[in-house]
């Protein structure tokens, strides 16, 4: 999945504005109250419409829709007048196995229409579509590459959501779990390195996921290893230097940055299980990511986009910064 152009009319503080994508990597720049989060929450809102024809998974999978705050205010005579319609348009494409016969890409757009009003879904049947193909391929075991889509807020892993509750088996759209929640949770990965570092010392074997993981997350972060200590119950991060630390004893830049990325890298292989090792390379899709620069030093923000790109190569980032090294 891969978002080519945008189109907002009335969503918070624009009135009309008009975006073209690159594949791969963009880039928000502003100063502080022009608009960098709002236009993540319009993105947000248009990639969660890949979640309209997927199974319903109560607050699991929940797709994101235009409220009442998102409509831009007009100062009319001292009143503050809402705005009617608003709406989030896109232009992207997905793998050619789910697009519409003889389209090369698809529109969909997203719109409040009256004041209170539900989101509408009729100008987006060609994703609803897609969508439905994507379902129907998981259900029947096709094997075929599904996109990821996440998103992570500036309150990211400071306030801890409710148990995400994704097992260690299950259907693979548990990869889609609450991943477009404005807050997350670190314990679902931490569980998953539990139980399977724990599958490991059972039956002697290596685990995929954790090698998939591991690769992802020392391409991002100067670490030699991850593994989980089953005597102390914690994740342990192993540097090249032989020292080790706890998970929950890293800096805020570091243990943010490494949540992400594990995150990110767990998402694609549960997704894609057919991918191995290989999944956080080979999974497509759309991650949002405001403020990159969250609780990174400077010497960090200088390679923090060009890693995440190494380590996810097909992935579409749109992120946001005040920080002119990360640019």
């Amino acid at each position: 999945m891969k978002l080519n152009k945008i189109d907002i009319h009335n969503f918070k503080c624009f009135e009309d504005v008009s975006f073209e994508l690159h594949p791969r990597l963009n880039v928000l720049m502003g100063n502080n109250g022009t608009g960098k989060s709002s236009l993540l929450e319009a993105f947000r809102i248009l990639i969660g419409s890949l979640y309209l024809g997927y199974d319903k998974y109560e607050n699991k999978i929940t797709m994101p829709g235009i409220i009442k705050d998102d409509l831009r205010l007009r100062n009319l005579d001292g009143n503050l007048e809402p705005q009617i319609p608003v709406y989030v348009s896109c232009e992207g494409v997905l793998s050619t196995c789910y697009m519409p016969e003889n389209k090369r890409s698809i529109s969909w757009k997203r719109a409040m229409e009256t004041l209170g009003g539900s989101t509408t879904i009729r100008d987006a049947k060609d994703l609803l579509q897609a969508s439905a193909k994507i379902q129907s391929s998981v259900r029947e075991g096709l094997g075929q590459t599904i996109p990821l889509v996440a998103y992570f807020s500036t309150d990211r892993y400071k306030k801890e959501r409710k148990d995400t509750d994704i097992s260690s088996v299950g259907s693979r759209m548990r990869g889609y779990f609450n991943a477009l929640d404005t807050t997350t949770s670190t314990k679902f990965f931490l569980d998953l390195y539990y139980t399977e570092t724990l599958d490991q010392v059972q039956n002697g074997t290596v685990s995929t996921l954790l090698s998939a993981v591991n690769s992802a997350v020392t391409t991002c972060v100067n670490c030699r290893n991850l593994k989980y200590n089953l005597k102390t119950q914690e994740l342990l991060i192993e540097y090249n230097n032989d020292e080790s630390l706890p998970f929950n004893l890293l800096s805020d830049g570091v243990r943010c940055t490494l949540a992400m990325v594990m995150e990110i890298a767990f998402r694609s292989y549960l997704l894609n299980p057919h991918l191995g090792k290989e999944a956080p390379i080979k999974t497509n899709g759309v991650v949002l990511i405001d403020e990159i620069d969250l609780h990174l030093h400077p010497s960090w923000q200088i390679h923090v986009l060009n890693d995440l790109r190494k380590a996810f190569p097909e992935i579409q980032f749109i992120v946001s910064t005040h920080a002119p090294l990360v640019v």
